[in-house]
């Protein structure tokens, strides 16, 4: 389950926030927007994995 939320300030600058949920089965691979394997990173099997994200764009 994920979800994502982009809000514009302009044509050039926005404001985002997502939120990502999984199940970790036997030391899954899961790959998040920055490429990060809960399964190396102390993931324990059976157990959700979160990510959360917010932040701002601005395109030059």
């Amino acid at each position: 389950m994920s979800y994502w939320y982009q809000y514009d300030l302009s044509k050039r600058t926005a404001l985002y926030t997502s939120y990502a949920n999984a199940k970790n089965q036997k030391f899954s691979s899961i790959n998040t927007r920055y490429n990060v394997n809960f399964a190396d990173n102390g993931g324990t099997p059976g157990t959700p994995a979160k990510v959360f994200d917010i932040g701002i764009r601005h395109s030059f």
